[in-house]
């Protein structure tokens, strides 16, 4: 949803320098829904080298989707 992406999107900002010496997860334990916003905003952490945790069938289809889809960019 819109406010959380906001949030998201700040918060990747924010870390910036400390994500280039490290790994990012983003754990999406527990998220029932992504709205087209979202995976937007998921696919271009995905493309930056974020991983993406996804428990519940529908998000890790989402995941799924998302990591298809830049790997089909990637070719």
């Amino acid at each position: 949803m819109h406010p959380w992406i906001l949030e998201l999107k700040s918060n990747w900002t924010r870390t910036e320098t400390v994500r280039r010496e490290r790994k990012c997860v983003i754990d999406l334990t527990g998220v029932t829904f992504v709205d087209k916003g979202g995976e937007k905003v998921l696919a271009e952490f995905s493309k930056e080298g974020a991983e993406l945790i996804a428990t519940g069938m529908y998000i890790r289809h989402v995941v799924h989707d998302i990591e298809r889809k830049k790997s089909n960019r990637q070719m």
